[in-house]
């Protein structure tokens, strides 16, 4: 993930403290502010930076995100759904009981963030790296999931039912939990480590039963 002063836009940044349902944000400089349920529905930020911005609710429907750089940027119980991310870095960031049901993201980094009980039911994840990071409880089902690695990242009750998984690499990940939808990692890459590691899954969901 880039530094704050290596972005190309940088030296064009406008420090903005309100924000609005519809809008048009560029070269928005949005930073150590708190917003609760702000509705940003339809909402437009590009070429921008958010740093130590608190979401608590809010409503970001269709809303996109394009070439955003985001720093200790927490999101909790927020509605993402059916919203665009593209050529977007967050670091440290959280996104907590959050709906992103229908996401869009594409070309995405996270790194050191927290993603935990996160419904994305149906998106699209297109080149995205989750790097240091930790999912618990995230919800991937028939989501079309494309040219994703986890390096570094903890991974606890992943759901993957009828996902659709294509040149996905969990051999970096710490640890791999998958509570279902074992079926999608026909398009994914894991360790052979990992796959020891998914054998109660895999015997479970099969009914098998292991005996000596």
């Amino acid at each position: 993930m880039r530094q704050l002063e290596q972005l190309s836009f940088f030296r064009h940044l406008e420090y903005v403290e309100q924000l609005s349902a519809e809008g048009d944000f560029d070269c928005a400089r949005i930073e150590h502010q708190e917003y609760k349920e702000i509705d940003l529905r339809d909402t437009r930020i590009s070429d921008s930076v958010l740093l130590d911005v608190t979401f608590a609710g809010g409503a970001f429907g269709a809303a996109r995100f394009t070439d955003v750089w985001m720093r200790d940027v927490v999101m909790t119980g927020s509605h993402l759904s059916d919203s665009q991310w593209r050529d977007v870095e967050l670091g440290s960031c959280a996104w907590v009981g959050t709906d992103a049901i229908g996401t869009e993201l594409r070309r995405v980094i996270f790194e050191g963030c927290k993603l935990e009980g996160v419904n994305l039911r149906g998106a699209v994840l297109d080149s995205v790296t989750f790097r240091d990071c930790v999912l618990r409880d995230v919800d991937l089902g028939e989501a079309k999931v494309t040219s994703v690695t986890f390096p570094g990242t903890r991974i606890t009750s992943l759901a993957l039912n009828k996902a659709r998984l294509k040149k996905v690499d969990f051999r970096g990940a710490e640890g791999l939990s998958i509570t279902d939808g074992l079926d999608a990692l026909r398009g994914a890459t894991v360790t052979p480590v990992q796959l020891m590691e998914l054998a109660p899954t895999f015997a479970a969901a099969f009914g098998l039963v292991v005996k000596e």
